[in-house]
C-alpha cells in the first residue's frame, strides 16, 4: 500500500509538469511580433547569431508565427531553415520564392528554391546563391498575413 502511493504522488508530480510546461513552455511564440504586412526579422544577424533562430510574429488569431535558422554557405549555397505555424491563417496563397528576399549591403537576392506553402504549418528549406556569410544580412518575407 504504501509502495503505491509513493507511486501515485510521482505519477501526480509528473502529470503536475507537464500540464504546468504545457501552459507555460509554449508562450515563448506569443512574446514575437509581426510588423504588418512585410515579415522581417528585425534583428540584426552577424557571424556570432549566425545560428541562432530567429522567431517573429505568432500563433494568436489571424497571425502567424515565422522561424528562420541560416546556415553557413556550402558549396556556393546558402541555406535557411523555414519553419510557419497559425491556427487561423491559410498560408497556400504565399509563394516563397517571389515573397522571399535576403538583403546584404542593399543588394537583395533572391532564392533557389523555397518550400511550397501550404496550410497552417510548414517546414523547409530556403536556399539562396551565396559564397560566404556577410558581416550582416536581413531576410525579408512580404504577404505573410497579419489579420486583424
Amino acid at each position: 500500500m504504501k509502495t503505491e502511493n509513493i507511486i501515485l504522488g510521482i505519477l501526480l508530480v509528473l502529470v503536475a509538469g507537464a500540464l504546468i510546461y504545457s501552459v507555460f513552455g509554449f508562450g515563448v511564440f506569443a512574446t514575437a511580433t509581426n510588423s504588418g504586412q512585410e515579415l522581417s526579422s528585425q534583428n540584426v544577424v552577424t557571424p556570432s547569431s549566425a545560428m541562432k533562430s530567429i522567431v517573429t510574429g505568432s500563433t494568436a488569431m489571424g497571425d502567424v508565427s515565422v522561424e528562420l535558422t541560416p546556415h553557413e554557405p556550402i558549396d556556393g549555397v546558402f541555406k535557411v531553415d523555414y519553419a510557419s505555424n497559425t491556427h487561423s491563417v491559410d498560408l497556400s496563397s504565399v509563394d516563397l520564392l517571389e515573397a522571399t528576399t535576403l538583403i546584404i549591403n542593399g543588394k537583395e537576392i533572391k532564392p533557389l528554391s523555397a518550400p511550397t506553402l501550404r496550410g497552417h504549418h510548414n517546414r523547409g528549406t530556403i536556399s539562396f546563391s551565396l559564397e560566404q556569410l556577410p558581416e550582416t544580412f536581413t531576410i525579408k518575407i512580404v504577404g505573410i498575413p497579419n489579420v486583424e
